[in-house]
């Protein structure tokens, strides 16, 4: 989702080891965002894991996002 000045990008993961899919989608969404004279700032930028108690419980803890 995008809005005047944010962006929202929201990524379904089956299991932790997805995790890659997610460092990509910011790597290609800075780069789109260069293309357009846009910048990404990583210091205002936020990733959070939402899941059912069962479900954070079964996967292993998540160490990091690269923006």
């Amino acid at each position: 989702m995008q809005f005047a000045d944010d962006t929202q990008l929201y990524i379904a993961l089956q299991n932790d080891r997805e995790l890659q899919n997610v460092n990509d989608c910011f790597r290609e969404l800075q780069l789109w965002f260069a293309r357009n004279g846009l910048s990404l700032n990583p210091e205002k930028s936020e990733a959070i894991v939402i899941g059912t108690s069962a479900r954070q419980r079964q996967e292993t803890n998540i160490d990091q996002v690269m923006l």
